[in-house]
């Protein structure tokens, strides 16, 4: 061996045998590392995870529609074409196809009926039978069919055209081959308002080559599902490139092809699965602190002892080189080690989570932790520790200070930066351009830290000072710490950095809990909502609300009315939505504490709540007994059509009354059941529509014309059975003017010259009051003097006043421009006096317990209710608590808070070390002169028990700046990119309190179990740093 390798290999076997001679530092300090390293390396595999979870939970949710592949062709298809089409979408998918053919409705014989012939391969995935069997070939002279929709018929066509012979009965089981599925007809409806019968062949080639319905409109198909269940994230790409690139060969070579796919979905699904390993960057920076934290404590702790053994070696002879080498040897070492286990223990952590959740193992641990990157920074975080450990030893007590005042001053500097920017979305951590709000807990950690180190000195001795009357062990504890303020000052700072990291992951995870239930309470702001379906029909057009009440078997229903209005602000009108909610049921919705109202619930309420009946006198209603409804009318002028609307528990009810003469004729109209007993709306006179067309070509043609739809309209007495409905006193509005009484008849001149309702009505509560209503700030700050603001409701002009201002409510989406709240009974009576039936409530809120929403379930999935909307609030709440981002984020900050509180305990156990080992002279006289090594023991033990202490009551504060600071910075949730409402921040003190409780017992548990073996020998030991 050469001289220099001989002088280089005699420091690094020196560093070793002070390793081997004093194991417990080394190995603590490599523990922590490991603790640190293993953190961040879980916290990037569970992204992984969580991200292959997330997007396979996208794809899987996709419906069988969108999750294929499409090609069309409209016309007819040759053979040659149809193998294009095939060959195209084996490129794309690889998977069995489905090849469809559909014709436009046609008459099959001379006055036959409509039918609708088409053909699917294979028939037996998209049919299921009801009876007979499934179609086979199609031939000119045989073409067998299924028939789906329409009247039973056993064979349709004739001797001139196409054989069709129905060989059986079924339904489609999904729309994807056709682009739709029949449903059945209600009856009643005329030949011409029924749609075609469906006959559904089983071989679309043949069916393309029959002469007889060659002249036919139709369209082919083929499609394919897109595999990519179970398909890497990372995969993707290149599947929506291979669909791109045939899609485009395809296209190119005929206009007539159309290609659709998921490309969108994919993309989606590609982007859930980065952006779960980039929302984990917070907790990856939380390890970074935590990591650079306790590289700092061990670096001092080791640093008094290597700086002598510098120190001693120096006086020998050693050259700077071999005292350097020396130093970073006795770093390097447990740097590696600890760098090492703790990415051993990542990557079997994150291999047994990719198993547990059947994603290849193998694949993902290359894909998220044995990529180069990561390697990279492996290797980074070996040169980190290495230096910090080393700069413990090397780097003068003084440099070090000062370095550590301007790192504070950088950190403070640009945490005030990241603060005065304002809040960024989840899309912009995800999308790592800007690094600085990612960074925010670490800075915040890092000025903290500092200033924590900074003070505690001046607190230890101050509490040495205060400890003068305290019991002998407990003073002695605080004279040793104020004696040597440096060390125990890191370590306070260190214990607090830690435990505030702890203590911060908890309220974290805390803030994103309750982020996930005010999110859900946003969007159902009850318990279940239910809305119209496909077809319109709101559910409380099917029962009332007390009928809906009975089949939760309890609860609270409210009727609630959502229309589509309009405000001006600016120069503008702004689209907004308008709700009616009753004002009773406002305390019964669910994120109300989120809304930021301008007053409490209950004033709010008492503020909306519906005013006192014009004149006193309740609106007039039909007898209960009443079966028919009758008027006297005539007309000088136009004919009117009469229509009496009636506001029933269900909604409106519209009577037709009949057609107006000149003669006085008496129109009746039957009541309906649901009707008797409702409240009058009003009596609404219509012309013939024909006569309104004629108005207005004649008005277009010639602005100044006169031809206006236009007479006098007197009416008689207004009869509900052998009742007389006073309507001497009913207001006219629309097309109608004012009424004259002339004895027991009105007389009412009309023109329909103007906009609105032609309307004959009673009084309403609304008339000359503005109608109290809530609104967002920007709406309220468009209102005029007195607070009133012109509003428009689904063409209906509203005077309102904004009685009162809310941030946001529950149940407007979060990209509205703003809402305008106001009672539901209120804002119904104005819209249905400007137009009945505008104001009908659309939804039903229900506020019920779970017992009531499962019943409530059972009694939707019936029939006559299954087209409904119903969304439930507890089940959106279990699918964002479900949601593989979600939990592992929650997963991710609880392993935080351990590692945290894991650390600050070995942090104690080092400074704990570390003070046997620097006052070691210092035990040694005291055990000599015959104090106990018990009660040595204790002062020791109270030592470690004081930094916890302070150390704890440091992360509290620190927490509490970390909880505010983050998550009014990053406002994303666990499970969306944009909350809403916002992010606020959770503290539970509850489990803050018993954190740093537990966090005190258990390190004075170690610290005590560490000192057990101290002085436990027969005679006082003298150490090397003892006088002789």
């Amino acid at each position: 061996m050469s001289r220099r390798l001989r002088a280089a290999a005699a420091p690094v076997g020196l560093a070793l045998a002070r390793m081997r001679a004093s194991p417990a530092r080394a190995l603590l300090a490599a523990a922590g590392i490991a603790v640190a390293v293993g953190l961040l390396g879980v916290a990037v595999g569970g992204g992984a995870v969580a991200g292959e979870q997330a997007a396979q939970r996208l794809v899987r949710a996709l419906p069988a529609a969108d999750g294929r592949v499409q090609i069309t062709w409209s016309g007819g298809v040759t053979a040659r074409q149809e193998g294009r089409a095939r060959r195209a979408l084996t490129r794309m998918t690889g998977t069995p196809q489905t090849s469809d053919v559909l014709l436009r409705p046609t008459r099959l014989a001379t006055g036959g009926p409509l039918v609708q012939v088409a053909a699917i391969a294979p028939a037996r995935q998209w049919l299921a039978l009801e009876s007979g069997r499934l179609p086979q070939r199609c031939t000119p002279a045989r073409c067998e069919v299924v028939q789906v929709s329409g009247r039973p018929t056993a064979r349709a066509g004739s001797d001139g055209g196409p054989r069709l012979v129905v060989v059986g009965r079924g339904r489609l089981t999904s729309p994807v081959p056709l682009g739709f599925v029949p449903h059945p007809q209600p009856p009643g409806l005329a030949e011409q308002q029924r749609r075609p019968a469906l006959l559904v062949a089983g071989d679309p080639r043949g069916l393309e080559e029959l002469p007889a319905l060659g002249a036919v409109y139709r369209t082919h198909g083929w499609s394919a599902p897109l595999d990519a269940e179970g398909t890497p994230s990372w995969r993707l790409d290149r599947i929506a490139g291979r669909i791109r690139t045939a899609r485009a060969a395809l296209e190119s070579s005929d206009a007539g092809w159309t290609v659709s796919a998921p490309l969108g979905a994919l993309a989606a699904a590609r982007g859930r699965a980065t952006t779960a390993g980039e929302r984990v960057s917070l907790v990856a920076s939380g390890a970074a602190v935590l990591l650079a934290a306790f590289l700092l404590l061990a670096a001092g702790a080791l640093g008094r002892d290597l700086r002598a053994e510098r120190g001693r070696l120096e006086r020998r002879g050693a050259r700077r080189s071999q005292l350097a080498l020396l130093a970073a040897a006795e770093a390097a070492v447990p740097a590696a080690a600890g760098v090492v286990a703790g990415a051993a223990v990542a990557l079997a952590v994150t291999r047994l989570r990719a198993r547990t959740a059947d994603l290849d193992a193998g694949a993902l641990v290359a894909h998220s932790l044995l990529t180069p990157r990561a390697l990279a920074g492996a290797a980074v975080a070996w040169a980190v520790a290495t230096l910090l450990l080393t700069g413990g030893a090397v780097v003068d007590s003084r440099v070090a200070s000062r370095a550590a005042d301007v790192a504070a001053l950088v950190a403070g500097a640009a945490v005030v930066v990241a603060l005065a920017r304002g809040g960024v979305s989840a899309g912009d951590v995800a999308g790592g351009a800007d690094p600085l709000p990612v960074l925010l807990p670490a800075l915040v950690c890092l000025a903290a830290g500092l200033v924590v180190l900074r003070t505690a000195g001046p607190l230890l001795r101050a509490g040495a000072r205060a400890s003068r009357r305290a019991p002998a062990a407990l003073r002695t504890a605080a004279l040793g710490l104020a004696r040597s303020p440096a060390q125990a000052a890191l370590t306070v700072a260190f214990v607090a950095v830690a435990g505030g990291l702890a203590l911060f992951a908890a309220g974290y995870r805390a803030t994103l809990s309750d982020g996930q239930r005010d999110e859900a309470a946003f969007r159902v702001p009850v318990d279940v909502t239910v809305a119209a379906g496909a077809d319109f029909v709101s559910p409380l057009r099917l029962d009332t609300p007390a009928e809906w009440r009975d089949r939760a078997g309890g609860g609270t229903a409210l009727a609630v009315v959502r229309q589509s209005g309009s405000v001006p602000r600016g120069s503008s009108r702004v689209t907004l939505p308008v709700l009616g909610i009753p004002a009773s049921g406002l305390r019964d919705l669910r994120g109300w504490s989120r809304t930021g109202g301008s007053a409490s619930v209950a004033a709010l309420a008492a503020r909306l709540a519906p005013p006192a009946p014009a004149g006193g006198r309740a609106a007039p209603r039909l007898p209960a007994g009443a079966r028919t409804v009758a008027v006297r009318a005539r007309t000088d002028g136009d004919a009117l059509r009469l229509t009496l609307h009636v506001r029933a528990a269900t909604g409106i009810v519209s009577i037709p009354l009949g057609l107006t003469g000149p003669q006085p004729a008496t129109l009746r109209g039957r009541i309906p059941r649901v009707a008797r007993g409702g409240v009058l709306v009003g009596l609404e006179a219509q012309p013939d529509t024909g006569l309104l067309a004629t108005q207005g070509h004649a008005l277009a043609e010639n602005p100044a014309s006169p031809a206006v739809v236009g007479g006098d309209l007197v009416l008689g007495p207004l009869t509900a059975g052998a009742t007389t409905l006073d309507t001497s006193r009913w207001p006219a509005q629309g097309a109608l003017r004012d009424p004259v009484v002339r004895g027991a008849s009105t007389t009412i001149p009309y023109a329909f010259d103007r906009p609105g309702a032609a309307l004959l009505r009673p009084p309403a509560p609304t008339d000359g009051r503005p109608l109290a209503v809530l609104t967002d700030h920007a709406t309220a700050a468009a209102a005029g003097p007195g607070r009133r603001l012109p509003l428009t409701v689904d063409g209906v002009p509203v005077a309102a006043r904004v009685a009162g201002t809310l941030e946001r409510l529950p149940g407007i989406p979060v990209t509205a421009a703003g809402f305008v709240v106001a009672d539901a009974a209120t804002l119904t009576t104005a819209l249905d006096a400007g137009r009945p039936g505008a104001g009908s409530p659309t939804e039903l809120w229900l506020a019920v317990s779970r017992a009531q929403e499962a019943r409530l379930d059972t009694a939707l999935a019936r029939p006559r209710l299954a087209g409904l909307t119903v969304t439930s609030r507890r089940a959106i709440e279990r699918r964002l608590h479900g949601d593989p981002l979600a939990r592992e984020l929650v997963r991710v900050l609880a392993a935080a808070a351990i590692a945290g509180g894991v650390l600050a305990v070995a942090g104690l156990l080092l400074a704990t070390a570390v003070a046997l080992r620097d006052d070691a002279a210092e035990l040694y006289d005291l055990e000599a002169q015959g104090t106990p090594p018990a009660a040595l023991r204790r002062t020791l033990w109270l030592r470690g028990v004081l930094l916890a202490v302070l150390g704890a009551a440091g992360a509290v504060a620190l927490a509490l700046i970390l909880n505010a600071l983050v998550v009014d910075t990053i406002r994303a949730t666990a499970a969306t990119a944009v909350p809403h409402p916002p992010l606020a921040a959770a503290t539970p003190w509850a489990q803050w309190a018993l954190g740093a409780a537990a966090f005190v017992v258990v390190a004075a548990l170690a610290v005590r179990l560490a000192l057990a073996r101290s002085f436990a020998g027969p005679t006082p030991r003298r150490p090397r740093s003892a006088a002789p």
